[in-house]
């Protein structure tokens, strides 16, 4: 029996948007969209004693994947986050993000590029 090859995940859509400001830097969250986002929930989740285990250090490796900086190139990680405030405000901010409850802050990407063109 011939072994299905695993599709190479795609890159972000670039559908929807949100901007933030955490630490002073300005950021665009970059949806990629149900099908990645679904993927990485499953590959952050193992079952461990019959019970099921969420890592969210893994989640937030795969979430840091939607940050674009605007106006400088700090990329934020988990292992380059100093301030442990900081931190706790990327997590909630990109847990947030990706479950989609900030969708009514999102924008899509067409109108977002035209006001930085603009503004």
């Amino acid at each position: 029996m011939k072994e299905k090859k695993k599709q190479p995940i795609q890159g972000p859509s670039k559908k929807y948007i949100k901007l933030v400001e955490i630490a002073g830097k300005k950021y665009k969250l970059i949806y990629p969209g149900m099908r990645l986002v679904n993927r990485w929930r499953h590959e952050s989740t193992e079952i461990v004693d019959g019970k099921a285990r969420f890592d969210t250090e893994k989640y937030l490796d795969f979430a840091f994947e939607c940050v674009d900086p605007i106006g400088h190139n700090f990329l934020p990680t988990l292992d380059n986050i100093e301030n442990p405030k900081e931190g706790e405000e990327w997590t909630a901010v990109l847990l947030r993000f990706l479950r989609g409850d900030a969708l009514e802050e999102f924008q899509p990407a067409e109108e977002e590029e035209e006001s930085q063109e603009t503004g």
